[in-house]
């Protein structure tokens, strides 16, 4: 029982910080797109 708990547990976080990850790429991306323009 412990054992799928910690599972799951694990589960959540990974998700969790992978969601943030996905924030902070957009982000980055959004900022980059108009750096990429000014180049060209």
């Amino acid at each position: 029982m412990a054992n799928e708990m910690n599972q799951t547990i694990i589960t959540v976080l990974l998700l969790e910080v992978g969601s943030k990850l996905k924030v902070e790429n957009t982000k980055t991306m959004k900022n980059n797109i108009p750096n990429t323009k000014g180049i060209k």
